[in-house]
């Protein structure tokens, strides 16, 4: 992207800066992460090179990949590790909880692949699930053991062409089920493997509201948006979760960024990197925005309309444009707010953990955002989105989240 195109996007939002409450819950996260930065080795149970031989995939067997591929001995590779991850961290223990959980993380490459970096792969593998794992409720025995299939295909989430219609490949990039005890996770693009492992992550261990019943809470957000058909799904819990997957990738990217003396180590920072944090995060909301501006834009509506009581033609979809460029962005509009709702609607200990009877004080949240000057916000991103590049990086790309 030219500096030009970055100048226009920062454009969008004023700078963040994070207030003293955010900047605490910031800082206990680098300081999570911190502590779960040791050698990955350390948690493996088993490490084994080609999973899959050419024996097993007989009569069509193998893996099925969410894109409906098959991954199999003669078009890819594996590297199968599995990893014993504490449910307790140092300060956090359980006596009823079960030690250990248990994951087996499969990383699947294909020749069209770029050749992914193991050792730096599983830095951060390791070093996610040593963090986010002591959140999960210790009374559910939620995902106790989980596969984790990492295929690192070559499809780039890409914005259809004017017209053309919308479908999950190529938007979507990762699944999983919420809170089962054998769990399952497939994230199927490379470029985009981590932010989608942290997304994931949040259902898979129960740390969202996927699995509650807030239909009374739905009606908050319609009546926010009349000009929504009853067609259109309202999962908050999207919402919610990839806004803080969005914050804890950019600041694991953060801590992870190589040196320049050496492209393999970690960045070893004491002290939190409070402006280099903001920049990202504020580069974070801006994009998020202009992903808005382009998907609305591509299917003819806009939030205005949405919001319109006068509006005869109600908005309908037909994938999740609602939950991820709607809402999604709206809240990151005044990340810091976001950022202080959680920080005093969740536990103080288990802050990433959602507390569900607070589902509709969250959509509440949203209506207060509606009352800010949203408006020229998505006038301005407009402008930007014209003044794009259209074979560039921002004007193509359909990714939720800004790569670092």
């Amino acid at each position: 992207m030219s500096r030009n195109q970055n100048t226009q996007l920062l454009s969008i939002l004023p700078p963040l800066k994070l207030s003293g409450l955010s900047r605490t819950i910031i800082k206990n996260i680098w300081i999570g992460i911190k502590k779960c930065g040791g050698n990955w080795k350390q948690h493996v149970q088993s490490n084994v090179v080609h999973a899959f031989k050419r024996t097993d995939m007989k009569n069509g067997g193998g893996i099925s990949g969410p894109m409906g591929d098959t991954i199999s001995a003669n078009k890819s590779r594996c590297r199968k590790i599995t990893l014993k991850i504490p449910t307790n961290s140092g300060d956090n223990i359980n006596k009823h909880q079960a030690p250990h959980k248990t994951i087996t993380v499969y990383i699947v490459w294909y020749p069209d692949s770029v050749p992914p970096n193991i050792d730096a792969m599983m830095s951060r593998i390791v070093a996610w699930f040593c963090f986010i794992v002591p959140f999960v409720r210790p009374d559910c025995g939620c995902s106790d053991h989980t596969d984790v299939f990492l295929l690192l295909t070559s499809h780039d989430s890409v914005m259809p062409t004017s017209g053309e219609k919308l479908v999950s490949d190529k938007l979507f990039s990762a699944y999983t089920y919420t809170c089962r005890k054998h769990n399952e996770m497939y994230v199927m693009r490379q470029s985009v493997w981590f932010k989608a492992l942290i997304h994931e992550s949040f259902h898979t261990f129960g740390l969202d509201f996927s699995d509650a019943s807030f239909e009374p809470v739905k009606q908050v957000i319609r009546n926010a948006f009349p000009g929504i058909a009853n067609n259109v799904e309202i999962r908050l819990y999207e919402s919610y979760t990839d806004i803080w997957a969005t914050i804890c990738y950019t600041i694991f990217s953060v801590r992870f960024k190589p040196t320049r003396s050496n492209a393999t180590q970690r960045r070893v920072v004491n002290a939190v990197p409070f402006i280099t944090i903001e920049k990202e995060l504020h580069r974070q909301c801006c994009f998020a925005v202009l992903q808005s501006a382009k998907m609305l834009k591509h299917t003819n509506s806009s939030i205005h309309s949405m919001i319109s009581r006068s509006n005869s033609k109600k908005y309908t979809e037909e994938l999740m444009v609602f939950s991820y460029h709607v809402l999604r962005p709206l809240y990151m509009t005044d990340l810091n707010r976001f950022i202080e709702w959680t920080a005093r609607h969740n536990d103080t200990r288990d802050y990433l953990r959602f507390r569900v009877e607070n589902i509709e004080a969250f959509a509440r949240l949203l209506t207060d955002v509606l009352t800010t000057d949203w408006s020229s916000v998505w006038h301005k991103s407009g402008e930007v989105l014209k003044r794009l590049d259209v074979n560039g990086f921002l004007s193509k790309t359909a990714c939720l989240s800004h790569p670092i």
